[in-house]
């Protein structure tokens, strides 16, 4: 069997040669996202909604079973388990499958269940979750922020002059926490970067990134 990351690095690929971009559908298992909470409540729905996903052209596919809305309490992994590992394993027949989560417990579950990459939110923030990744050599999605969900105050709300300039600093920091990815055995050429737009931005930061 492939590495992990190799299933990621192979649908990229497949997909650039295609279209030029890989097409990441979303499946938020959760009740409170921004964007699309409560919609799908059951195993069913989110089983249903992957199929459309993929149906539709999506390339690979993301489950989440932790909102990361500004303002966000953290689930447990128990619970976030309860949300995602059947959704996560079903997806993972259809197309190549990321997790998002900070967890690395419901990291170890999903990878195992045949996941092939972690979508992180947290910068790196946990050595543990880290040691998973390089554990099953997958696919790691680095997204740049600053402290957790439940820390932000709203969309888009932060200060001017929290970046010297934003470009250095988020390249910075972001390259910081891909250093100790690496330093953990995640596989450097599966590291993706996610410059976090609105995350610990406000909305000038953003288009700035863009």
């Amino acid at each position: 069997m492939s590495p992990k990351v190799d299933v990621f690095l192979h649908a990229l690929e497949r997909a650039v040669e295609h279209r030029g971009v890989l097409l990441l559908g979303v499946c938020n298992v959760t009740p409170d996202s921004f964007s699309d909470g409560g919609e799908l409540g059951s195993l069913g729905e989110a089983c249903a909604h992957v199929d459309r996903l993929v149906d539709e052209g999506a390339d690979m596919v993301d489950v989440g079973g932790e909102s990361t809305r500004p303002g966000a309490a953290a689930v447990a992994p128990e619970e976030q388990l309860a949300r995602v590992l059947e959704v996560v394993r079903h997806a993972a027949r259809r197309a190549p499958t990321s997790v998002d989560t900070t967890s690395a417990a419901v990291a170890d579950a999903c990878l195992e269940a045949g996941a092939c990459a972690v979508n992180d939110v947290s910068c790196a923030r946990d050595a543990e979750l880290l040691r998973v990744v390089a554990r099953h050599q997958a696919a790691y999605f680095l997204m740049h922020a600053r402290g957790t969900q439940a820390e932000m105050t709203g969309f888009s709300e932060y200060p001017d002059d929290a970046y010297g300039d934003v470009m250095i600093d988020v390249l910075g920091e972001w390259s910081e926490a891909a250093d100790r990815a690496r330093e953990a055995g995640v596989p450097g050429h599966g590291i993706v970067m996610d410059p976090g737009l609105g995350f610990a931005k406000n909305a000038r930061h953003s288009a700035e990134i863009l």
